[in-house]
């Protein structure tokens, strides 16, 4: 399956690939298909992919490469190649789920951020703490660990890139996991609870167990709109 995935790609194309993991290239499509194919049953038309949300920890190594490989290829071709624009750019259309837990709650532009109209959002320091649900059945626990992680963050916010009044940069508490409704409801409870003086930020609004599919829909109405991607500092990244 994944030979006949790299077979219609030039000798250059297939030379840059020549490392994949054919195994896990194979696997990657037949999952995106099946999901392509099932939403379009369900939707009675057909879709065009122009963005997919992953486990932070696919950016760690080969699995990034393989799922680009896999969505690129001839069999599925989400991510087409544009001669006009940078080759890099196409990975952007993978976007981490924490990344994607920030794009479902547009929080990529000045007035998301609450800076004024037109300001240079790649100039501020701005951050969404994207807290998942922890595996802790004990309020007590669970609370402490939301105000250590916070205070964590806090630290590396201010030590690791320098940023003043580093609690002020959070501009917004996002909750994401794929915990049952009602586990996710008391988790907020827990954090509205442990985190007082992050009330106004809080973003629950989303369902958590759609984040990845509302932040990727947001990133291939970006690309389809050639609009600027606002990237996240890489490094700045922990999960509760």
């Amino acid at each position: 399956m994944a030979g006949s995935l790299l077979g219609d790609m030039d000798g250059q194309a297939q030379g840059a690939y020549r490392d994949y993991d054919a195994g896990a290239v194979s696997i990657y499509a037949d999952t995106l298909k099946s999901i392509q194919t099932a939403t379009e049953t369900a939707l009675s038309r057909p879709l065009e992919v122009r963005a997919i949300t992953c486990p932070a920890h696919f950016f760690e190594g080969e699995p990034i490469f393989n799922l680009r490989l896999a969505a690129s290829s001839p069999r599925l071709r989400y991510f087409p190649d544009d001669d006009d624009d940078d080759d890099d750019d196409a990975y952007d259309q993978i976007v981490a789920l924490y990344n994607a837990a920030r794009l479902a709650h547009h929080l990529d532009n000045c007035k998301m951020f609450g800076g004024q109209e037109g300001c240079d959002i790649f100039s501020e320091d701005n951050f969404a703490l994207h807290l998942k649900n922890p595996a802790s059945e004990y309020f007590q626990q669970v609370a402490s660990a939301i105000q250590g992680f916070m205070d964590e963050m806090i630290v590396k916010m201010t030590e690791y890139y320098g940023i003043k009044d580093s609690k002020l940069k959070v501009r917004g508490v996002i909750l994401a996991g794929e915990a049952s409704r009602e586990g996710m409801e008391g988790f907020k409870e827990i954090i509205e609870a442990s985190l007082p003086e992050y009330k106004g930020r809080f973003m629950f609004d989303v369902d958590p167990s759609l984040i990845g599919a509302k932040g990727a829909a947001h990133r291939a109405r970006q690309w389809a709109l050639k609009m600027a991607f606002v990237k996240p500092r890489g490094p700045f990244h922990d999960d509760l």
